[in-house]
């Protein structure tokens, strides 16, 4: 279980840095 929590993780901040570069570009 802990192991999927690590690697689902890194899937999430990635998502966060995605939206991120989405508002600095629309913005």
């Amino acid at each position: 279980i802990d192991r999927l929590i690590e690697e689902s993780r890194p899937a999430s901040m990635k998502f966060k840095h995605l939206d991120y570069a989405i508002e600095l570009t629309s913005g």
